[in-house]
């Protein structure tokens, strides 16, 4: 089988992707990566991470260029400038298919991979599997809904996920799922409580300081604005407590207008002193299993990687009862969940945990249980290859 992966960034679906390329042998399957290497003068976090998987071959392609601007000449100059080069690509990797004889070409929902899978695929008489790694919508690109029609399968991270795939019309018969996992062994479940200690030291924060964090893109579907409103309440209440915000506004990283508007937020409710914008962190696992509680309050949210990444560093989490997260999150059990909107709420259940050790510590212990029993990368990579071999 062979893995589309277009994104240069090593995001949320290239971590679910290479984790299962590493255990697809195991259940009989061969691998390849098509792989968008980035810029002539360097490699792509994803190249980098897929080039390491010592029995992935990796297949550096072009799949032509990302569509911003959409108006009509501007979009016909982007796509002669960049199409010829994903046309080449495509006849070059449905060779290389052909003649190794792979049975499966996977994608994700990104419009640039359905169609270049799609060609792919039918071309060589590959089966086309299309990963779907946020709800099914209207907003998708009308090629991806076309594409999406004409899958042999399409695989939802969640229940939640699967849903909105029929909800918007695809047979049920060709949606299945395969939630998300991690290997309980990796580098976030391992740390241990000097790790803790010495990520305090190093964002000068004391031992006796509560950490609530949040690890997400600075968007408008997150539910940061959420969390400092409800931060406020519980920072009226106690002054011991830093909020520390992980990740980036696209390509602008703290400086972009969604990162603005949050700054200007914090000021307006008077928490900014408590709260640290951290931007992009490589290591935010590390950030991760140094708070006291992880909070992401977004609605509708597909899954929620983040979620098991905390619960496998033994973290409570509070999170919205909505969308993917109520199949991740257990509430009453490895975190506690909130209707949407419900500030008050929201702000409560941080509030119980930052005042209850003992029930931090039997969430995290519970959260940490659940990855090792449900989570795992090894079912993961189990139910897509049953996926696989069921076409």
């Amino acid at each position: 089988m062979i893995f589309l992966q277009s994104g240069a960034a090593f995001g949320a679906d290239a971590q679910v992707h290479a984790s299962v390329a590493r255990r697809l042998p195991e259940h009989g399957f061969e691998v390849a990566v098509a792989c968008n290497t980035g810029p002539p003068q360097g490699t792509s976090a994803s190249a980098a991470v897929f080039s390491a998987i010592p029995h992935v071959r990796l297949r550096p392609t072009t799949f032509g260029p990302e569509v911003a601007d959409r108006r009509p000449r501007a979009l016909a100059r982007t796509v002669l400038i960049g199409g010829f080069g994903a046309i080449v690509s495509a006849i070059r990797l449905s060779a290389d298919v052909r003649r190794r004889n792979i049975d499966i070409v996977h994608c994700t929902e990104k419009a640039r991979e359905t169609i270049f899978a799609y060609v792919v695929a039918r071309v060589t008489g590959a089966r086309l599997v299309v990963h779907l790694h946020v709800k099914a919508d209207p907003w998708f690109s009308a090629p991806t809904k076309w594409v999406m029609h004409r899958a042999d399968r399409l695989i939802a991270i969640s229940q939640f996920v699967a849903t909105s795939a029929i909800e918007m019309g695809y047979d049920p018969a060709r949606v299945a799922v395969a939630l998300n996992g991690m290997a309980p062994q990796d580098e976030l479940a391992s740390l241990h409580r000097s790790d803790r200690e010495s990520v305090r030291d190093e964002l000068g924060v004391p031992a006796t300081t509560f950490v609530v964090s949040i690890v997400a893109r600075l968007n408008g579907f997150k539910g940061h604005r959420q969390l400092f409103e409800a931060m406020a309440i519980v920072i009226g209440a106690r002054q011991d407590i830093v909020l520390l915000v992980i990740g980036a506004d696209g390509t602008a990283g703290i400086d972009g207008p969604v990162a603005l508007e949050l700054r200007q937020l914090a000021d307006e409710l008077g928490i900014a002193t408590a709260v640290r914008f951290l931007g992009f962190r490589s290591d935010a696992h590390r950030l991760i299993h140094a708070s006291d509680v992880f909070a992401m309050p977004s609605p509708g949210e597909p899954f929620g990687l983040v979620f098991i990444e905390a619960m496998a560093a033994g973290i409570p989490v509070v999170g919205i009862a909505d969308g993917g997260t109520v199949e991740v999150v257990d509430h009453g059990v490895t975190g506690l969940l909130s209707p949407y909107l419900d500030i008050d709420a929201l702000a409560c259940n941080v509030q119980l945990l930052l005042d209850d050790a003992g029930l931090r510590e039997r969430m995290g212990a519970a959260g940490r249980r659940r990855v090792e029993t449900e989570f795992t990368a090894d079912r993961m990579t189990a139910d897509i290859a049953a996926i696989y071999r069921s076409l």
